[in-house]
C-alpha cells in the first residue's frame, strides 16, 4: 500500500535553498508531495487554487514576507524557516499564527528539523479539526435538545450549554463557558461566597453537585432527580424547580458529565393549581 503524501508548498525566493530543501526531501525520501513558490504573488496564487497539508516559507520574499502567506494561509499551518535574526520577525511571526519559528544556518542542518516540526504541525491541525468536529456535533444534538442541556468537566466547570440553558439564566455564552457551576447559576450561596462555588458549608448537600460527582466517581447515569435550588438571576431571588439528568462522557481524553436540566416551575404550579381545585370541590360538595 502506497504511503499517503504530505502535500507541502516552499515558499522560498532563494534558488539555492529551494534546491537544498528539495533535495533533502529525495535524499531521506520524505512523504512529501512538493511544491515550490519564489515569490509571495506565486504562493498566493497557488493557495487560491490548491490546498496544501502545510506551508514552509522563508520570512523575506522580495515581495512580501512570510507575515503575507500567514494572512491567506486560513487553515493551513504555516512554519517559518529564515536567517532573519530579528526579535520582532520572529514575534510578528507567532502572532500572526505560525505554528513554528526554524532559524537557518549556513550548515543547513535546520533541515534535519523541518521534518519532525511538519509532522507535528499536520497532526496538530487534524486534532484541532477533530476537536471542533466533535463539538460541531455536540452543538447540533444540544440545540435539537428539548430542554437545558450543559456539558460541565471533572472541575465543575461548564464548557457548554444549549440556548435554552443561556434564556433560562438570561446571559450570554462568555458569562457561562468556562465558570463554575454555581456561580453560573446564580446560587444564592455562591454570590454571597467570596470563594464561589463549592467552597460554601452548604455546597455538600447541592444535588447538582452531588450529581455530577456521583457520576463521574462511578461513571453511571443519574436520571429524574428533583433539585429546588434558591437562585439569583439579575433579579430577586427565585426558587428554581428542576429535573436533572447526567451522564458520563469522555472528550479529549477527560471526563465530562452532560446535564439535563428540565425546568418544572410551570407544570408544578399548574398541578398546584390543579390539587388546589380538588381540594375546593371536596370541601364544598
Amino acid at each position: 500500500m502506497e504511503e499517503a503524501k504530505y502535500r507541502v508548498l516552499l515558499v522560498e525566493n532563494n534558488k539555492l535553498d529551494q534546491m537544498a530543501f528539495t533535495r533533502f526531501i529525495e535524499t531521506e525520501k520524505l512523504p512529501y508531495d512538493y511544491t515550490v513558490a519564489g515569490s509571495v504573488s506565486q504562493a498566493l496564487s497557488m493557495l487560491g487554487c490548491e490546498q496544501f497539508d502545510v506551508i514552509v516559507s522563508d520570512y523575506s520574499l522580495g515581495d512580501g514576507t512570510a507575515l503575507d502567506v500567514l494572512n491567506s494561509a486560513k487553515n493551513t499551518p504555516v512554519i517559518v524557516v529564515t536567517a532573519t535574526n530579528s526579535e520582532d520577525a520572529a514575534i510578528n511571526t507567532w502572532k500572526a499564527g505560525a505554528y513554528d519559528y526554524l532559524p537557518k544556518d549556513i550548515g543547513l542542518n535546520h533541515l534535519e528539523a523541518i521534518p519532525k516540526t511538519i509532522e507535528n504541525a499536520i497532526k496538530s491541525k487534524r486534532m484541532e479539526q477533530a476537536h471542533d468536529e466533535r463539538h460541531k456535533s455536540l452543538g447540533v444534538i444540544f440545540d435539537a435538545a428539548p430542554v437545558g442541556m450543559l456539558l460541565a468537566d471533572e472541575n465543575m466547570t461548564i464548557t457548554h450549554v444549549n440556548d435554552s440553558v443561556r434564556q433560562t439564566l438570561h446571559k450570554d455564552y462568555p458569562q457561562i463557558i468556562d465558570q463554575r457551576i454555581g456561580d453560573v447559576f446564580g446560587c444564592i450561596h455562591s454570590t454571597d461566597n467570596e470563594k464561589k462555588c463549592g467552597h460554601f458549608p452548604a455546597c455538600s448537600e447541592c444535588l447538582l453537585q452531588k450529581t455530577i460527582k456521583d457520576v463521574l466517581d462511578s461513571e453511571l447515569s443519574a436520571d429524574n432527580i428533583e433539585e429546588y435550588p434558591a437562585l439569583g438571576i439579575d433579579r430577586p431571588e427565585i426558587m428554581l424547580w428542576v429535573r436533572i439528568s447526567a451522564e458520563s462522557v469522555t472528550i479529549d481524553g477527560r471526563r465530562h458529565v452532560v446535564i439535563a436540566v428540565d425546568d418544572l416551575a410551570e407544570r408544578k404550579e399548574a398541578e398546584r393549581k390543579l390539587q388546589s381545585v380538588e381540594d375546593g370541590y371536596r370541601c364544598c360538595p
